[in-house]
């Protein structure tokens, strides 16, 4: 029997996304999708050759993610995590090490990939039962690779890019751009209204000096 290719990386995140949310509804656990191919095409860099008349998802530039990124509601962790196992997934790292809690756990599957499961995101100071909720009570829904994924809010994704960008690269980081200075003054001060109930000024300020 001839081998089949591998599945290029950004069809393959894109099917580990849409994997991910199958099993979350399986076993009643909620996450919300964050980067990657779950980003808002709002807040993608636009193609150069992009037709004038496309629309936002036509003329953006997809994000290339070596693996998939979910929250999951802490509470619902552990079905999770059983339900991943019984699916094929092997468990790479231990969300608890010496003592110290960590905000993700690496998990791999043999033909999706890997996903990065966060059950809090790096810069949010509010405990992460309440962040999540209050993420959760206002998402929204995407489709991935033909399957509606729970996504945050536009505003939730731009901070969401904005923490990350303060921890790899700050004011210099290529998303910072899309989304924060080319963002209009209403959509600033709501992401400084959302950093500030989730305790992450700190990390906004970070990313946007």
């Amino acid at each position: 029997m001839t081998d089949l290719p591998p599945i290029p990386l950004l069809q393959r995140t894109r099917l580990a996304h849409a994997t991910l949310q199958a099993i979350a509804d399986d076993c009643g656990a909620d996450i919300l999708h964050i980067k990657g191919p779950a980003v808002d095409a709002a807040l993608l860099p636009a193609k150069d050759e992009a037709p004038a008349d496309a629309t936002a998802e036509e003329a953006a530039i997809p994000r290339l993610s070596q693996d998939a990124d979910v929250l999951v509601r802490p509470a619902h962790l552990k079905r999770f995590l059983a339900a991943l196992t019984r699916y094929g997934w092997i468990g790479k790292t231990r969300l608890y090490s010496g003592g110290v809690v960590e905000h993700s756990v690496d998990w791999w599957h043999p033909e999706l990939g890997g996903v990065d499961l966060h059950v809090r995101f790096p810069g949010i100071r509010l405990a992460p039962e309440r962040a999540f909720a209050d993420l959760w009570r206002d998402r929204t829904s995407t489709e991935i690779a033909h399957r509606a994924c729970h996504v945050p809010t536009v505003d939730a994704q731009r901070l969401v890019l904005l923490m990350h960008a303060a921890r790899n690269g700050g004011p210099a980081s290529p998303d910072v751009g899309p989304c924060w200075t080319n963002a209009t003054p209403a959509e600033q001060e709501r992401v400084s209204e959302l950093a500030a109930a989730l305790g992450a000024q700190v990390a906004l300020a970070g990313a946007t000096g």
